[in-house]
């Protein structure tokens, strides 16, 4: 799959919408609190069985590098110990017709929560692997 078929699916709401469609097991609802896509959109994701959520900011969009990250606002290990989180998304090219997904996810605990060891949870893994099943249907 050509780098910039895949970076069209990341780069803007099309993955997330992707992931809320696909896995019904793992998303409750999707919610944009505010934008289109583009920095500065701030998406909430519901997890099943609704009772936790996530709210993220993307905070860059780089269609040249094609890397996109996105800045944890609340939920997630925010809730329970990390004072950052980030999410970042990077489409490397091999190949003309083949890349390599690079998922990044960056955290830092606060001092008082160190003993307790918290980890995101975010689902990275499970949307990859949508993302993947989707492009190679679509191709």
């Amino acid at each position: 799959m050509p780098a910039s078929e895949v970076w069209e699916l990341y780069r803007n709401l099309r993955l997330l919408e992707l992931a809320a469609n696909e896995l019904k097991n793992v998303v409750q609802s999707l919610q944009v609190l505010k934008g289109d896509g583009g920095v500065g959109t701030v998406v909430k994701t519901t997890f099943v069985p609704g009772n936790s959520s996530y709210t993220e900011e993307f905070t860059v969009i780089d269609d040249q590098k094609r890397v996109k990250a996105a800045k944890g606002l609340e939920g997630d290990c925010l809730a329970f110990g990390c004072s950052v989180l980030i999410v970042e998304f990077d489409i490397i090219e091999k190949s003309q017709n083949s890349c390599i997904i690079k998922s990044i996810v960056s955290y830092a605990i606060k001092k008082e929560f160190e003993a307790k060891d918290p980890k995101p949870t975010v689902q990275i893994e499970a949307i990859t692997q949508a993302s993947k099943e989707y492009l190679e249907r679509n191709n």
